[in-house]
């Protein structure tokens, strides 16, 4: 299993923290999310994120997975982007919602089986980015957590 976070510095509603892209020879399914605000609230207002399927890549700082057992994986294909100046092409919807109080300690979800793993098309350009949709309370930065698997 590999894992990566990105963060959005300045949260704001239609940017994304992290932005994950497979290919044509890589599938990313996603095992673990979690997303949480940095900074003191500005109230109990939620913040919404959605996980959106996307069709073109946006442009931000590349972030190099890490491997949970580096002697038993190869570096990640998947690549990761974080920090977004420029959105990814995101479809219509959404495929995950995450909503939190960003005086807790953040949404979290964990995939329960195969069947419920988040995957990216298996296309070139492709991926999975999760954008926040409502700033709600939030200040400051935007982290998102994931844990996924090639």
């Amino acid at each position: 299993m590999y894992r990566v976070a990105g963060t959005n510095a300045s949260i704001g509603a239609t940017k994304s923290p992290l932005a994950l892209t497979g290919g044509t020879a890589v599938v990313c399914c996603l095992k673990e999310l979690k997303f949480y605000s940095e900074g003191v609230p500005g109230s109990d207002a939620m913040v919404v994120v959605h996980g959106r399927r996307s069709t073109a890549v946006g442009t931000g700082t590349s972030v190099t997975p890490g491997v949970n057992s580096p002697g038993m994986r190869p570096a990640a294909e998947t690549a990761a982007l974080s920090e977004l100046s420029a959105e990814p092409t995101y479809t219509a919807g959404s495929i995950f919602t995450c909503s939190f109080n960003p005086r807790s300690p953040g949404g979290q979800w964990v995939a329960i089986d195969r069947d419920a793993l988040i995957c990216s098309p298996l296309t070139s350009n492709n991926g999975v980015g999760f954008q926040c949709i409502t700033v709600g309370g939030g200040t400051g930065v935007l982290r998102a957590d994931s844990a996924f698997d090639e």
